[in-house]
């Protein structure tokens, strides 16, 4: 007697093909995703060192007075003010609205997964530059940005504001 038996399964070629292709699509998911968090966080870390590139400059030329960055724990972002009321942000000069920034919102709409995960301004929360353009503390600042597991950290020396963005950990 001569039965063949109904094929129920997969050959082994068949399970293999499929695990190729699983694996060339995780080969091409993957890295887009990461890539998305640290766009995220080169984008956030270059803007911010624009904005406190702008406080240094703006303490610069206007010697009578000090720029401040003043970070904000409760919406994790920051404003541009005076310290002579860091209250009250300045105005910002490109969308002469008030200098707050905020992640994932206005320019910084872009990185919305990003948050400033610590701030060592010199015990405050406030971090200013003189008429010279360095800071008003003697020890080096340090604002660390993180996006899903990454962190960044933002270096500025004290005596040149001088602001270095570091590698993404």
């Amino acid at each position: 007697m001569n039965c063949r038996k109904a094929r129920c399964g997969y050959t082994l070629v068949e399970m293999l093909l499929v695990v190729v292709i699983l694996a060339i699509i995780g080969v091409l998911v993957v890295p887009t995703a990461a890539d998305d968090r640290t766009n995220q966080l080169r984008a956030a870390a270059q803007i911010l060192v624009a904005d406190l590139e702008f406080a240094q400059l703006r303490s610069i030329g206007k010697a009578t007075s000090t720029t401040l960055l003043v970070f904000d724990s409760t919406t994790g972002g920051y404003r541009v003010a005076e310290a002579s009321d860091p209250d009250t942000p300045l105005t910002d000069p490109t969308t002469h609205t008030d200098y707050v920034m905020t992640f994932g919102s206005g320019r910084l709409r872009v990185c919305p997964d990003v948050v400033v995960e610590s701030v060592s301004v010199g015990g405050d929360d406030m971090l200013g530059f003189g008429s010279y353009g360095g800071l008003d503390q003697t020890t080096a600042a340090t604002i660390t940005l993180a996006c899903d597991g990454f962190q960044l950290t933002i270096t500025i020396q004290p005596y040149t504001g001088e602001a270095t963005i570091g590698d993404i950990l």
